[in-house]
């Protein structure tokens, strides 16, 4: 576990942060997905989907007032690639907290309504047809902002928070070409 100086604020705004780094890094490479490209979208939405399924691993399906928003995301990318819906739970995975796996999965619903806005409306379906869970967001910060926990306990989310945006950028650095399409979801 990566101790480092906690930044000052609320948890959420020691989560955004704590987390910076690896999420800025995690945008840059997505970035360079044009996702009305049929192919893009594709290595996308594998890069996601393989993403989800470790984090979804990591927490055991249950990420707080994330978890039908965790389960719903990842349902609709394997749809999405032609898979089957199905969840597993790998035990080797280092456990994350269920509220790091909430941060992410609900941050991650707004940072694909804004990838959104620039695909037009026809390709808005499948995993790109979801909306974002306002409820769980809200309830969520609610949650966090009036029982943020001990110290050891919001260190671990901090911690975790970023292990899971570790996970994607595992994910954006798999070759999901289509000479690699079976061995890389």
């Amino acid at each position: 576990m990566t101790t480092v100086s906690r930044p000052e604020g609320d948890l959420r705004t020691q989560l955004r942060s704590f987390t910076r780094d690896s999420h800025e890094r995690l945008d840059a490479r997505l970035a360079r997905y044009d996702l009305t490209d049929p192919e893009d979208r594709q290595r996308f939405c594998a890069i996601q989907y393989r993403g989800f399924s470790d984090l979804g691993d990591a927490c055991g399906w249950d990420a707080a007032e994330a978890t039908s928003a965790l389960r719903d995301i990842h349902a609709a990318l394997a749809v999405e690639l032609g898979l089957p819906v199905s969840r597993s739970s790998d035990p080797s995975t280092r456990p994350l907290h269920p509220d790091a796996v909430a941060y992410v999965t609900l941050g991650s619903q707004l940072g694909t309504e804004a990838m959104k806005r620039a695909m037009p409306e026809e390709q808005r379906r499948g995993a790109f047809g979801l909306a974002p869970d306002s409820d769980a967001w809200r309830a969520f910060r609610t949650r966090i902002a009036e029982d943020p926990g001990d110290e050891a306990s919001r260190q671990r989310i901090l911690d975790d928070a970023r292990a899971a945006f570790d996970i994607f950028l595992a994910a954006s650095g798999t070759d999901f070409s289509r000479e690699n399409e079976n061995s890389a979801i």
